[in-house]
């Protein structure tokens, strides 16, 4: 299980409340929402208070900012509950992951295109003497017409202080985080694919790990990049292929990411739930061998033993063995 759902990364400390930038009409329309457990009716209520698909995002963003807290006494003891929307949602509690999964199934009840972004990032317990070995938390991309935005709703809910010797969260909102431009939110966020740093000129891992500006590290990268030609590719691929495509785009961003191997196993599960076609499952085998190969480089794994030994026996069943 990758990082993203297990590491705290919310902003620390010196956050202010940026009221100047919160669209007061907006938010107050939000606080003001009759029912909080009932999922249709959120969206149904979300749905009527903005006038076109920027404002409901908005208010998808400030309604998880208001009814959804960081939980703490996850991150604090290890035991983490499932990062799916629902569990975010019914529970009102949830990490990087479960805040970014809510956004985008409630964008998507909109017929707002969303995905969620995993990546690097340089948050609550950043330290920039180490080398990112893994991603560590998860954001979201809205597509509306030709339009990209970026939002962190995690760290735009608010931040972890200690108090009397405890973590503590407060709920702080941090709107520079939501429609951030890719230039300010690159500083603090390298995704693991560069198509969705939204920039003509990406940062590679190292220029994120050297540099704290964007001018300090864009400096050093010349070559163009076409994201708008790499994003329109993207969404046309169905899920397994995306999957490839994205472990292709990780692996140039930083070999070194220990989650791979995690990516590879996923692909190969994929391919391995048609059990009567024997292509499919040759390429699950193959997939698990990969994900087997990346584990054994990391530490002696033998999780992927069983899942070869199962697919192969369905190999065995195609070819009357």
């Amino acid at each position: 299980m990758k990082n993203y759902l297990l590491l705290f990364f919310l902003a620390f400390g010196s956050y202010h409340v940026e009221s100047q930038n919160i669209n007061t009409e907006l938010y107050e329309y939000v606080k003001n929402s009759p029912e909080n457990n009932d999922d249709e009716a959120v969206i149904s209520y979300l749905q009527k208070g903005g006038k076109n698909q920027k404002e409901q995002a908005e208010l998808i963003a400030y309604w998880i900012m208001e009814n959804v807290s960081y939980d703490i006494e996850a991150y604090t003891s290890g035991n983490y509950q499932s990062s799916n929307w629902d569990v975010t949602f019914y529970s009102k509690k949830g990490v990087c992951a479960g805040y970014a999964n809510l956004f985008k199934e409630l964008c998507e009840r909109l017929h707002i295109e969303c995905l969620v972004v995993s990546g690097y990032a340089k948050g609550y317990s950043y330290d920039p003497n180490v080398h990112f070995t893994e991603s560590n938390h998860a954001w979201n991309i809205v597509i509306i017409g030709d339009d990209h935005y970026l939002f962190d709703v995690t760290w735009a809910s608010g931040y972890a202080t200690e108090m009397f010797g405890e973590l503590e969260y407060i709920k702080f909102p941090k709107t520079a985080h939501l429609f951030a431009s890719p230039e300010e939110f690159v500083e603090k966020h390298l995704p693991s694919q560069r198509r969705w740093q939204l920039l003509d000129h990406p940062i590679s891992l190292d220029q994120f790990e050297k540099f704290s500006t964007y001018e300090e590290m864009q400096g050093l990268n010349p070559d163009l990049y076409n994201y708008n030609d790499s994003i329109d590719g993207y969404l046309k691929l169905d899920f397994i292929d995306r999957r490839l495509k994205d472990v292709e785009e990780n692996l140039i961003v930083n070999p070194d990411d220990q989650g791979i191997p995690i990516d590879y196993e996923h692909i190969a599960h994929a391919y391995s739930q048609n059990h009567i076609n024997q292509t499919f499952l040759q390429l699950s085998k193959h997939y698990y061998q990969i994900a087997k190969s990346k584990y054994m480089q990391i530490e002696d794994k033998k999780r992927c033993d069983y899942m070869i030994d199962y697919v192969n026996f369905y190999l065995d069943r195609l070819n009357g063995e």
